[in-house]
Parts: structure tokens; C-alpha cells; sequence
């Protein structure tokens, strides 16, 4: 599966029910006869009454569970952006297009990428305690502390030179990913005029970058060179 992660300005989405109708435009005969959940509430509802049941409650976000897979949506106070992230839903890097293509060109629209979901979570993974629960050997990887004070300082696994490591700040999410998308007011205040990579796509306001056909799943060799390039020309990493 191809896990989708999407940035919006600040809360521009009070009404959330307009973004969920923007979302599934293109995918709602795809859905539209199957049963989801409502993942905050555990309710039932049919795929067709999620918009108005959103509208009705008028929720500010949303966690919707569906054909085993999610949509969630939530505004993110202190760092003063949105995030939106469907997963296991799309099976391949066409139909996750799809769904992006509903809103990237949406006013608000920061940033967007496609990533492996699998791959992600072990390369931001600091718990020791879940590589072992998992049976995952760390001997090999860095540690250093949590930085706590005594009694709750601990060694954690050190992910600060992994390529497909994330970081949250405000505004955007630091990341790469190998296709991704950059609104042109972002790249801006990053200071990013120079491109070093071959494949991008002027969309108006938005960036596309194509750097695999694929999403990145190797923190070594080419894959690996392919996110510090990423890394380096939008973050200075």
C-alpha cells in the first residue's frame, strides 16, 4: 500500500465536511456502497452519509475508517497546520495520486508526499523497547539519550542520519519522499530556488517532484543518496 501524507495551512478547513467532498470526488463510486466507521466514535455509517454527518456535528476533524483503510484529519494547534493522512488505500502509486490531485491545488495546499508505510515506521522508530517486542535487532544502531532528566532520561535508538527520517515544525513537516509535492510559497520561505533533481512538474502554485517510480524503501545505496539529495536541496540537511 501507498500511505499519503498531506499538509494544509493552519485550520483554513473549519467546515470539514467541504474537505471530505473535495477528497472523494473522483473515488466515491469506488466506496460509495460500503459500510465505514467512524473512527473517534465507533459508529457505523454508509459511505454516502459520512459528508452530512460531518456537516451536522460540525466537527472540526475526522478519523473515518474504510474498506480497511483510514482517512484522518486534524488541525495541529501549536505547530499551526493541518494534517490529512489516508492509509492503506491506495495500491499503487497511481490511484494515490488520485486522491492528491483533489486538493493540491486548494489555496491552503503546503506540502504532500507518497511514502512506504512499513519503511517509515522504522526509520523514525527510537522506542528500543518496540524493536524488541518486535524481535528487530538494534545492536548495530546508533543510541544516545532522551535527553530527560533523572529518573526518566533513557537511551533511545539515534534516527538523526536516517534518510527517511520526519521531523515536525511549524507550518510544514520536515521529510522527503520519492514523489512529493511543495506549494511554491513554502519552497520561498525555505529559500529553495535550486533544483537538483530532474523530474519536476510545475503544477501553478505547487512543485511536483518525481524522484522514483517507486516509494523509497532502502536507507543504503542509491535509494538512500536519492533522500539526502531531497533532503539537502529543500531542508539543508
Amino acid at each position: 500500500m501507498v500511505q499519503i501524507e498531506i499538509v494544509l495551512k493552519g485550520k483554513d478547513f473549519p467546515e470539514v465536511y467541504k474537505l471530505w467532498d473535495k477528497l472523494t470526488k473522483e473515488v466515491e463510486a469506488q466506496y460509495i456502497d460500503k459500510q465505514v466507521i467512524d473512527g473517534f466514535s465507533g459508529k457505523e455509517l454508509g459511505f454516502a452519509d459520512v459528508s452530512e454527518t460531518l456537516l451536522k456535528s460540525k466537527a472540526d476533524s475526522f478519523f473515518i475508517e474504510l474498506n480497511g483503510g483510514s482517512v484522518e484529519f486534524s488541525y495541529i494547534a501549536d505547530l499551526d497546520f493541518s494534517r490529512l493522512d489516508i492509509k492503506n488505500l491506495a495500491t499503487t502509486k497511481e490511484s494515490a495520486e488520485q486522491w492528491v490531485s483533489q486538493i493540491v491545488n486548494e489555496p491552503d495546499f503546503v506540502q504532500g508526499r507518497l511514502y512506504d508505510g512499513e519503511y517509515d515506521r522504522w526509520q523514525n522508530m527510537e522506542d528500543i523497547a518496540y524493536y524488541e517486542s518486535e524481535g528487530r535487532d538494534h545492536s548495530s544502531l546508533s543510541k544516545k539519550s532522551n535527553g530527560l532528566p533523572f529518573p526518566l532520561e533513557s537511551e533511545v535508538i539515534d534516527i538523526s542520519m536516517n534518510p527517511g527520517r520526519w521531523e515536525l515544525k511549524k507550518g510544514y513537516i520536515e521529510c522527503v519522499g520519492s514523489t512529493m509535492w511543495m506549494s511554491k510559497a513554502l519552497l520561498e520561505d525555505l529559500g529553495v530556488d535550486n533544483f537538483s533533481i530532474e523530474r519536476v512538474t510545475d503544477l501553478g502554485s505547487v512543485l511536483k517532484f518525481d524522484v522514483l517510480d517507486d516509494c523509497f524503501k532502502e536507507s543504503i545505496g542509491e535509494e538512500a543518496e536519492a533522500q539526502n539529495v531531497l533532503r539537502k536541496m529543500l531542508f539543508n540537511k
